[in-house]
């Protein structure tokens, strides 16, 4: 161990040395390199952490710079993963770190967890929420829950495969209508602090201590005000009672990008990032290589797109398209070279 570098957390009577041996030999998967995982993760690399998995499968952009200070303005258009395993080995080189290029659903949830002690949940879409909770069921690993809008958050930590979990409390809702970052805001010192609190909860549930087990933790920056609630497992958990999450892959319209609108669609047989740069030249489509999990390139009518090694196409729409119904033609359009 080294010593001098972790000796102010050491001297903390809830770590001491054989704690900082147990945050060294712990492999913990941040999902979600937004403004709450990339603090989570800046924070636990500090302390010493052993592994870092990152998970996401979304590109830098120049309004995530506010909040996400991990990243600078040469990550634009960098995949999130990539650039913060670059930043976090520039910080402590000890800490191994996992970069995985994926988009959390059904279906690779089970990625996100599988060889993870810990789990923290940073992700901002109830849907993928839905998914990496039935994956830590399954898998039965611990999960540090965390949201944050305007200027209130929400902190938890769950037991799923025992305790109560995110649809006990959130049951049955969609992304659908709900706000969102772009819409409508959040405070940059919000997310440094809900990160910061789900980061010292995962060092408490890795040295076996379970201060906000099945308990919520509202915190309310307009007021400065902080209120603990207690959870109870929800007998009618469409988790717990094993139900289907419903799932569609189509174009799914995001938070605005740069003023335009941002649409999403994961493709059902995505290429690998090699084969689909070949694929688009061969569409007389001039793609450039982004780091190496990302390509980038414009259409005739100046939509810009990133496709990502998770097999995502993120498209910021041209002013041109007035509609979302001819905004979903372009990406369908895209989407079909790719396939």
């Amino acid at each position: 161990m080294d010593f001098w570098r972790y000796s102010r957390q050491v001297a903390l009577e809830s770590i001491g040395f054989s704690g900082q041996e147990k945050l060294k030999s712990a492999n913990v998967s941040v999902v979600g390199l937004g403004g709450l995982g990339s603090q989570v993760a800046m924070s636990l690399a500090a302390m010493g952490v052993g592994k870092l998995i990152l998970v996401d499968f979304d590109v830098v952009s120049e309004p995530d710079l506010h909040r996400q200070l991990i990243f600078t303005e040469e990550h634009i258009g960098m995949s999130k993963v990539e650039a913060a395993a670059l930043e976090l080995k520039k910080r402590n080189s000890s800490v191994k770190v996992e970069p995985l290029c994926v988009f959390v659903d059904e279906k690779s949830a089970e990625k996100a967890v599988k060889d993870a002690d810990l789990v923290l949940d940073c992700l901002d879409t109830l849907s993928s929420k839905y998914a990496l909770n039935r994956a830590c069921i399954e898998h039965k690993k611990a999960l540090v829950f965390g949201s944050a809008l305007e200027e209130y958050g929400m902190v938890s930590v769950f037991k799923p495969w025992v305790s109560a979990c995110i649809e006990c409390v959130y049951p049955n809702l969609s992304d659908e209508g709900l706000p969102t970052c772009a819409t409508a805001g959040v405070l940059p010192q919000l997310v440094q602090l809900v990160g910061s609190i789900m980061a010292a909860q995962a060092v408490k549930q890795i040295l076996g201590q379970n201060t906000l087990l099945d308990t919520l933790l509202f915190i309310d920056l307009k007021d400065a005000s902080f209120e603990k609630v207690s959870l109870l497992r929800n007998p009618n958990c469409p988790a717990h009672l094993g139900l289907p999450l419903s799932y569609k892959n189509d174009v799914t319209e995001m938070c605005t990008r740069n003023g335009r609108r941002l649409l999403m669609l994961k493709l059902e047989n995505p290429p690998k990032i090699e084969e689909a740069l070949t694929k688009l030249s061969q569409n007389s489509v001039n793609a450039k290589l982004v780091g190496t999990q990302v390509l980038s390139f414009v259409d005739e009518q100046g939509s810009r797109f990133s496709y990502t090694s998770a097999g995502v196409l993120l498209a910021e729409i041209s002013e041109v398209y007035s509609t979302i119904d001819e905004a979903k033609l372009v990406v369908e359009r895209v989407s079909r070279m790719l396939n």
